[in-house]
């Protein structure tokens, strides 16, 4: 592989399963010989730390201490979880706390106070890839208009999570047609690939379909062009299964339904949930790996 592929999973709604997401991801890449780094800068509700560490595995300090102190050595954020010891690839994770984090509630909300937090995370991520090399980096963003900024910030495929109901597209059109009006949304769009969440597998064609349509409908009428005439048309039809607005699903199958860990998540589950996701990532199982060992 050539660098450091970065992706960013991002959603305006919560429980749009990008944690689970972000788990299945890690492990089908680290199952196929990749070195993951995974970065949980979900900070108001770190999914990630809990999931993928166990709690006698948590380094000292998490991504919430670095933003507030970055004196933090980064060695005292990286954990290697133990589930992961017998896969062929690796799995590091920065979590959002560790077990020497104190104060943290207050650490979030000073977070939130800082207008540079988005681009402090992309320098953290930064400084990882150069620590530790990882071929791949998956960072569990804020969910919400407000974590939007991470989106600007990170320079990074954008994951985007849909569900097919109003909140969902009403918010994706505020934040759009806001990178529009501000003339940012050609700095954005070519790194999105959208991502249909939770679809049932009952009625996954029907299902597909109706999302498929309104999805175009948003992108169309916010980020993608007008003008068919200009040299450099950023415009997509209604079928072209590369388009942005074309999403990939991800099952809503009973094994991942509620575990009381996404560790406790089967392989079965995982592999049955995320196999379209698996066949767009197959590239990275061809490459040959250049950072394990």
């Amino acid at each position: 592989m050539k660098g450091t592929e970065r992706i960013l999973l991002y959603a305006v709604n919560g429980g749009t399963g990008r944690t689970t997401t972000a788990f299945a991801v890690a492990r089908m890449l680290a199952n196929w010989g990749r070195r993951v780094l995974v970065v949980d800068a979900h900070l108001d509700s770190p999914g990630a730390t809990s999931g993928f560490v166990e709690p006698d595995k948590l380094p000292r300090y998490g991504v919430g201490d670095w933003l507030i102190e970055q004196s933090v050595d980064i060695g005292d954020m990286l954990a290697s979880p133990a589930w992961t010891a017998k896969l062929p690839g690796k799995i590091d994770v920065v979590p959002a706390y560790g077990r020497d984090t104190r104060d943290y509630l207050s650490k979030v909300g000073r977070v939130h106070a800082n207008e540079a937090w988005a681009e402090d995370i992309a320098e953290l991520v930064t400084m990882m890839e150069v620590a530790i090399r990882p071929e791949v980096v998956l960072i569990d963003g804020p969910s919400g208009l407000w974590g939007a900024s991470l989106v600007l910030s990170l320079d990074a495929t954008v994951w985007t999570f849909l569900m097919d109901n109003e909140s969902t597209w009403n918010t994706y059109n505020l934040l759009f047609r806001k990178w529009l009006e501000s003339g940012i949304a050609e700095q954005v769009r070519e790194r999105i690939k959208a991502i249909a969440a939770m679809v049932p597998l009952r009625r996954a064609d029907e299902h597909m379909e109706a999302l498929r349509e309104r999805a175009w409908d948003l992108f169309r009428d916010t980020l993608y062009d007008e003008d068919w005439g200009t040299e450099s048309v950023f415009s997509f039809d209604l079928m072209d299964d590369a388009a942005p607005h074309c999403a990939i699903p991800v099952f809503w199958v009973d094994g991942i339904m509620h575990p009381k860990s996404l560790r406790d998540i089967s392989g079965m589950a995982l592999d049955l949930a995320y196999a379209e996701l698996a066949q767009e990532l197959s590239w990275l199982k061809d490459e040959a790996c250049v950072t394990c060992g």
